[in-house]
């Protein structure tokens, strides 16, 4: 490897250490450390002997909290030349490739002895752990590898990869170990440093607003997050990731190592930042300014709880022929639609097609329709619109391929609505409770009635009876041997707007069903009580609008669970029905 312009010589005629290393940060700035030029009023010379220029005078114009005792913390300094250079500046990696890439090469550049006149490279290893509180270890790359010796201290250390700065040595010792001083913690001492950072096609300033709003992101990284941002034609095209922890991580490894053009990658930054504004929303004003200021330069995208501020994909399957579900075909029929009262769009899809091929093409044209969505619309709801008889369809378990299988309730909030509703020109019942649904002041939690196991199951005409009387509910959760097939139909029938069930009952083994919620060790408890009483504490401070965003996060959470199958948000089926998102009757197919 050639030696970089940018790797400076540290001359200190009258220090004990005689000098060290150190690498150009602009055209009149150096970054060294702070042990170098001791003592404090030293002349100091620097040299770049990659570009023939020799012995300019330097004043060090700022110094870390660097104490002789000290093992490495705050050893920086920066030093002001006395002319500016016409050499291009050292580049510095994104602040966590310490932690994705530390199994890689990395190298520095030194002017031991031996070497004063052109320097000389030590190939490294990143190692856990440090000299200090704010230093990584190195060792040698192998047992070839040149030591870290005096006239390294102040080099760059340099991810071999990309030629990009991640620290500098500030120590090493006789075990053939050394000690690096992160970019990141020098900035953390001198912030000026930091408005010398890009990250791939965003400036320093915007780095800077990133770091800040993603570092305090308390988020393990879930599996579908990434697959999600990249959608299925970027995943087939992007690196391997390596291993990322944080979101953090995802960001920085999205902006500078997916080799797409600057407007796509600007846009998965958006993408990312309005699915961590989802999953924490008190990051979310911060995260929709950065959105705005940084990748659109346009309107600020609408705020949470707004209903402009979602956008749908309606998917219409309905029957073209009588007889049993297997033998059937099907008139499927993908729109878009942004916000309650907007137009649709042109039919993304319109095709008959046998019933076991709906899913096939539901699925694979499910993202070129998501990608249809403007990116302002941070939340794309995917709307299943279905006869009552196939409401509980497992559709939410459908897979889309982001570079491998992805469920659909985990990558999109995804809920069902009724065909005949949605078909129906006079939906004057349904209108009525899903406006008053939108209008109520409670959550979820308190407003939803529930019909579980705890009540007998009451004869279909008591049922009808109680949904069209004097509760009627506006919201129902139905579970046990209440989440029956003929009494989802009935409440959907009877206009019930907001619905949810699971799609498993309690079974006739359960010894426990409809016993009281007990806290004995060993003692049975009923699976639909459970349900409904997990249900309910997840849904507080839920309102309506936020039901598929709500029923989107619990289907994540029960995928991470240890036990998947035994979490509330496991074959969970959410009826969400707004007759404000229908076709005009005269271009709908009631006809």
């Amino acid at each position: 490897m050639g030696e970089p312009r940018w790797h400076a010589r540290v001359d200190v005629p009258d220090s004990v250490e005689g000098g060290g290393s150190g690498l150009l940060i602009d055209e009149r700035h150096v970054l060294t450390c702070a042990h170098v030029v001791e003592p404090p009023d030293a002349a100091v010379l620097v040299s770049f002997p990659s570009a023939a220029i020799a012995d300019v005078p330097a004043t060090v114009v700022h110094r870390g909290p660097w104490q002789p005792e000290t093992t490495g913390s705050g050893d920086f300094a920066i030093l002001q030349l006395e002319t500016a250079q016409a050499i291009t500046p050292a580049r510095f990696a994104p602040f966590t490739t310490i932690a994705t890439r530390s199994q890689e090469s990395f190298y520095a550049r030194g002017f031991p002895d031996g070497y004063y006149s052109e320097g000389t490279t030590a190939m490294l290893r990143l190692v856990p752990g440090g000299l200090g509180p704010e230093t990584r270890q190195l060792k040698p790359w192998d047992s070839t590898s040149k030591d870290l010796t005096p006239g390294f201290s102040g080099g760059a250390v340099v991810r071999e990869a990309t030629d990009e700065v991640v620290g500098i040595v500030t120590a090493a010792d006789q075990h053939r170990q050394g000690a690096m001083l992160p970019i990141e913690k020098i900035c953390e001492h001198w912030p000026q440093l930091a408005e010398r950072i890009e990250l791939g096609p965003f400036g320093p300033a915007a780095y800077q607003d990133l770091r800040s709003i993603l570092s305090t992101v308390d988020l393990r990284v879930p599996g579908w997050l990434l697959p999600t941002v990249l959608g299925a034609q970027d995943s087939t095209f992007a690196p391997d990731p390596p291993r990322l922890s944080t979101v953090l991580e995802v960001a920085e490894w999205l902006a500078t190592e997916t080799n797409f053009q600057d407007e796509r990658v600007k846009q998965l930054l958006a993408t990312l930042l309005l699915q961590v504004a989802f999953l924490r929303p008190a990051v979310e004003h911060d995260a929709m300014d950065w959105i705005k200021q940084y990748t659109l330069g346009g309107p600020t995208p609408p705020k949470r709880g707004s209903e402009a501020a979602s956008a749908s994909v309606i998917v219409r399957i309905a029957p073209t022929a009588g007889g049993a579900a297997e033998e059937e075909a099907c008139h499927v029929t993908m729109w878009t639609v942004t916000g309650p009262d907007a137009e649709f769009s042109e039919p993304i899809i319109d095709e008959r097609v046998p019933t076991p091929q709906v899913r096939d093409l539901v699925t694979t044209s499910l993202p070129d329709a998501v990608e249809q969505v403007p990116i302002v619309h941070k939340d794309v709801v995917v709307e299943f619109v279905l006869p009552r008889r196939w409401l509980s369809w497992p559709v939410d378990e459908w897979t889309v391929y982001h570079g491998e299988e992805v469920l659909l309730g985990v990558t999109w909030p995804v809920v069902v609505r009724d065909l005949d509703w949605f078909d129906r020109e006079d939906a004057r019942e349904l209108e009525r409770r899903a406006h008053d649904l939108r209008d109520h002041a409670k959550d979820l939690a308190a407003l939803m009635s529930w019909k579980d196991c705890a009540a007998q199951l009451a004869p279909p005409r008591g049922f009808h009876a109680w949904l069209r009387g004097r509760e009627r509910p506006l919201a129902l959760g139905l579970a046990g041997h209440w989440a029956q097939q003929d009494r989802i139909e009935s409440a959907v029938a009877a206009g019930v707007p907001a619905v949810l069930w699971p799609r498993r009952s309690c079974g006739p083994d359960v010894a426990a069903c409809g016993a009281d919620l007990g806290d004995q060790p060993g003692e049975a408890l009923c699976p639909g009580r459970m349900f409904r009483r997990d249900i309910v504490e997840s849904l507080r401070d839920i309102r309506a609008e936020r039901l598929p965003g709500w029923a989107h996060e619990l289907r994540g959470q029960a995928e991470e669970a240890d036990d998947p199958d035994t979490h509330c948000g496991a074959k969970i089926s959410v009826l969400l029905d707004d007759p404000r998102r229908k076709l005009p009757y005269q271009l709908g197919f009631a006809s």
